[in-house]
């Protein structure tokens, strides 16, 4: 029997389609190419070289990387060593890092040297000893370049596999407390991608385009994944830009098309272009669709959209059959190897047709996570009652389309990451004039939501507190978890349990008094307009 494992599919690929182009990199001098088997071949290197420092099976190996042919190589080669592959956003501010080092404890890092000021202030807070490779021109700091890290010529140990060895540990970004490591098996990693592969159905002559960063999910096993085992081309650019979407799509030749929800109303607004409907674009994924913006946008750019619904802890698991239409706001049907219901707080299940926290439990060994790293209590609880706990809200029809109802937890998203309030709340009221604060969404013009906190500080308000607390929360969180929105209250609303009511903090919205710092779509390095 054949190995079910990453390292097995990519080879199987690869000696399927040796010479066919697969990998291009959108780029101003025309990108880089690579067909499966250099890239496998380039990762074997990088293997043979993570292993002279150490690396073995089961060893975590972080990456630091925007899109480029490394973060692919890493993945890889952690894959062919049987080694944990720990990716990092790019946009994660040096505490962040560093707590991901010490729960992790990489025995080997590689960042690009753009975020080397970052990757030293995280170790020496973190006190980890990870070995850090640089990938880009010298720092002469005297770590190792990635370029010499790729060209060992030692030949590679590997341990033995299965589908039930971890892969990779994946980060959520917090939803009603601190991150969590998602710990993926390589059959979880696997059945991503064949879920993305049922709902595109991905074929040989197929060309994907994507610039949504690779450490994220929706690149990696939406497209990535998919793409090298159906014999497909992909193309990725380093970032999304509103203004050359389309000319990347055309110039790429792309059939295939991924984009977040909040893409649409951006690409929406922009002037019309030549190259609007000028490609050979056809289907484009969309998470989430949306309603307001969703057929004038597909009328418009010649496109058919279509929609999963699916967390990172247990993958893509409902989604819109190809061939078939979806009812108007449902994100689709149970992938059919997973069982779900829709329960109560007490997990009973619903009425028909009534919203309920959808609970999953798969039909297959080792199709989902195996917990997350280091937080036993936290695995307990998603998987109360031998059900997986996803804390959102969908309703069901009679037909089985479900319907994205809320989010049950307590999070925020934005510009298609879910943003912790609990995160937003601990760096605000980190701030030493800061008493007490509350995180939550209010409605955004960008298809998801803003982020506003409402404050309580320990004195009057001076002048130029908002931009002190923003440059504050710059510091520690992400871009998209950095509040627009700043009310300042002399006492927060609690319930009769002193638990903050958040209910009636949505239900003010935005105020005539709230602050408001102004929009806020542009990511650092990123063009939005």
């Amino acid at each position: 029997m054949s190995e079910s494992t990453i390292r097995a599919a990519l080879r199987r690929a690869a000696e399927s389609w040796p010479d066919a182009p697969f990998l291009a990199y959108v780029e101003e001098d025309g990108g880089l190419t690579a067909s499966r088997a250099q890239l496998l071949e380039r990762s074997q290197r990088v293997a043979a070289g993570l292993q002279d420092l150490g690396v073995e099976s089961g060893d975590r190996v972080a990456s630091t990387l925007e899109n480029g042919p490394e973060i692919l190589e890493v993945f890889i080669a952690s894959a062919l060593l049987g080694a944990i592959w720990v990716p990092t956003s790019t946009e994660l501010p040096a505490p962040a890092v560093a707590q991901l080092l010490s729960e992790t404890s990489p025995r080997v890092w590689v960042v690009a040297t753009a975020y080397e000021a970052i990757a030293n202030d995280a170790l020496r807070s973190g006190g980890e000893s990870a070995r850090v490779v640089l990938v880009g021109p010298s720092t002469g700091s005297g770590a190792l370049g990635y370029t010499d890290l790729a060209g060992s010529g030692s030949d590679l140990r590997e341990s033995s596999l299965d589908k039930a060895s971890p892969a990779s540990i994946q980060y959520t970004s917090g939803t009603t407390g601190r991150s969590k490591g998602i710990v993926m098996p390589n059959g979880q990693m696997l059945a991503m991608g064949r879920t993305a592969q049922l709902a595109m159905s991905y074929g040989v002559d197929d060309v994907l385009y994507g610039c949504l960063p690779l450490y994220h999910g929706n690149a990696f096993f939406q497209q990535f994944l998919p793409a090298f085992e159906a014999g497909s081309r992909v193309s990725f650019a380093k970032r999304f830009s509103a203004s050359r979407f389309w000319k990347d799509v055309h110039d790429t030749e792309a059939t295939r098309l991924s984009l977040l929800g909040s893409m649409i109303p951006i690409l929406w607004n922009r002037p019309e272009g030549p190259y609007d409907s000028a490609h050979r674009a056809s289907i484009a994924l969309v998470i989430p669709r949306h309603p307001q913006y969703q057929d004038r946008f597909d009328a418009r750019f010649h496109v058919a959209s279509t929609e999963l619904y699916g967390l990172t802890d247990a993958g893509p698991v409902i989604g819109v059959p190809p061939g078939t239409t979806s009812p108007a706001g449902s994100c689709g049907q149970l992938v059919s190897w997973w069982d779900a219901e829709l329960v109560d707080e007490q997990d009973r299940p619903v009425a028909a047709g009534r919203p309920g926290e959808l609970i999953l439990r798969p039909r297959e060994k080792f199709i989902t996570q195996l917990g997350y790293w280091q937080q036993p209590e936290a695995t307990v609880s998603a998987w109360r009652n031998l059900w997986f706990h996803t804390g959102d809200l969908l309703r069901v029809d009679a037909d089985g389309w479900y319907y994205f109802v809320d989010r049950n937890k307590d999070a925020i998203r934005r510009f298609g990451e879910n943003v912790s309030a609990y995160e937003v709340e601990v760096a605000l009221t980190s701030h030493d004039e800061v008493v007490d604060a509350a995180a939550y969404g209010v409605e955004s013009d960008l298809a998801e939501q803003e982020v506003m906190a409402a404050v309580v500080l320990k004195a009057e308000r001076r002048p130029n507190i908002e931009q002190d607390l923003i440059a504050h929360c710059s510091r520690l969180l992400p871009y998209f978890a950095v509040p627009r929105y700043l009310e300042f209250l002399d006492a927060l609303p609690l319930t009769a349990t002193a638990k903050v009511q958040k209910s009636d903090l949505r239900q003010r919205g935005v105020t005539p008094t709230a602050w408001d710092r102004g929009p806020t779509g542009k990511k650092r390095g990123q063009a939005w307009q």
